[in-house]
Order: C-alpha cells, then sequence, then structure tokens
C-alpha cells in the first residue's frame, strides 16, 4: 500500500470519531513527506468525497467495528471512479468492503476499554509504519518540509533548494521580525 501511495499525490481520509483522531495524527505525519491530504469525519463531507476526490489520490478508511451502512455506497463510488483505497479495520476481514487493501488490526469486541484499547495501539501503529515507509522513500522532501516549517515557526535560517544538486543553502532574512519569509524551490 506505500508504494502505491508514494504514486499518487495525496492521502485523503475517512473516519469517525476516534478513528477521526487517529486520522489526523496520520494527516499531521504524512504532510511532512510531501503527501498533503484531508480528513472526512462529516457524514455529508464523506459522501461529497466520494464524488470529488480526484482518482490520483489515496483513500484511507478507518473502522473499529467494521461497514457503516452509509458507507458502502461512498466505497462503490470510490471503486467506480478507480480511487485507491486502504480500509484499517478491527478484528475479522471484512470480505464484502469494496476495497483495494485491507488491513485487520486486533479487536475482539468484548465492549470494554480493553478492547478499544487494542485496537487503537494497533491501529495507530498500522499508520506510523505507514509514514516510515513514505518517509524511507521521501528523505529529502520531508527534511526540506521540516526545516521550512522550523524556519516559519522559530523564525529563524530560511532553507533554500540548490535547483542542481538538491542540496539545501541557507540565507538568514534582512529582518527577524518580518512576517514574511522569502522561500524559494
Amino acid at each position: 500500500m506505500a508504494e502505491s501511495a508514494l504514486l499518487y499525490g495525496a492521502i485523503d481520509r475517512i473516519a469517525d470519531d476516534t478513528n477521526a483522531a487517529l486520522a489526523q495524527y496520520g494527516m499531521h505525519l504524512c504532510w511532512g513527506t510531501g503527501k498533503c491530504g484531508q480528513v472526512f469525519s462529516d457524514t455529508d463531507l464523506q459522501m461529497n468525497a466520494s464524488l470529488m476526490i480526484p482518482d490520483d489520490h489515496v483513500v484511507v478508511v478507518m473502522s473499529k467495528y467494521g461497514l457503516k451502512e452509509r458507507w458502502q455506497s461512498v466505497l462503490e463510488h470510490f471503486q467506480k471512479r478507480h480511487v485507491p483505497v486502504l480500509l484499517i479495520a478491527g478484528g475479522r476481514k471484512p470480505e464484502a468492503w469494496p476495497a483495494d487493501f485491507v488491513i485487520c488490526t486486533l479487536f475482539c469486541q468484548r465492549h470494554d476499554l480493553a478492547d478499544e484499547m487494542d485496537y487503537y495501539v494497533a491501529a495507530k501503529y498500522v499508520i506510523d509504519l505507514l509514514f516510515w515507509s513514505l518517509f524511507e522513500d521521501h528523505k529529502e522532501e520531508a527534511r526540506f518540509t521540516q526545516s521550512l516549517r522550523e524556519a516559519i515557526f522559530f523564525r529563524h535560517r530560511v532553507p533554500k533548494r540548490d535547483s542542481k544538486s538538491y542540496k539545501f543553502r541557507y540565507s538568514v532574512p534582512q529582518s527577524r521580525r518580518s512576517l514574511s519569509l522569502f522561500l524559494s524551490f
């Protein structure tokens, strides 16, 4: 899946409740590798996403308990439009889900806090593995993005990319108090 995601421009996520918080975490990580995307946690936005997300994106769907009825049609729309879908699901493999890739995580469904924690830890682990795979293949872009964020956040040297060798040069803004930073790529 990570190799497939490398070919696409963005990684969008569909999730509800606590899964949406995990999806948000994954989105923050992936932005650092140059893979932008959105988290769709509202029902109407999930439906709209299935109709509007371009086919050069990958969609990650996270579900602890299994198929939600409304998600069946959402995933079918993605499938019809040839948008690749990765499903991260708790427990057994949901055969009926129209997804290109399925990763099943630990989840017992005893309906207590322990099995919910099992699922969340496993789902976060999957997100971390996907991030590290992307990071390994985009180290230079990830380091450059990180240096840009640090320059903006801490208002210090702004990195510049040397277009010939892809090495970084640094320049100090004329006024450290200036709100505008001049970035060149």
